[in-house]
């Protein structure tokens, strides 16, 4: 979080969950300059591929009138 903004959700945004996986495993745990983060803990975040990873899209997010058709059409839950 440090540098986002005080009200944004920052996370792990990738093409894969193998890569997000790679990517929290650098990035996972406690922050020195984020004091909100002391008690983030560490996860086998790779070792969980294995158990099966669930993806979620809220069909919210998507077919509004300004939306990207492209992206509308990959999330191909529609």
């Amino acid at each position: 979080m440090t540098g986002g903004m005080p009200i944004s959700h920052c996370g792990p945004i990738c093409s894969s969950a193998e890569y997000v996986a790679r990517l929290l495993t650098a990035i996972a745990g406690p922050d020195g300059y984020d004091p909100r983060t002391v008690i983030a803990k560490e996860q086998d975040y790779m070792g969980a591929l294995s158990t099966g990873v669930k993806i979620a899209l809220m069909k919210e997010g998507f077919r509004h009138p300004t939306s990207d058709q492209a992206t509308d059409e990959k999330a191909g839950v529609f």
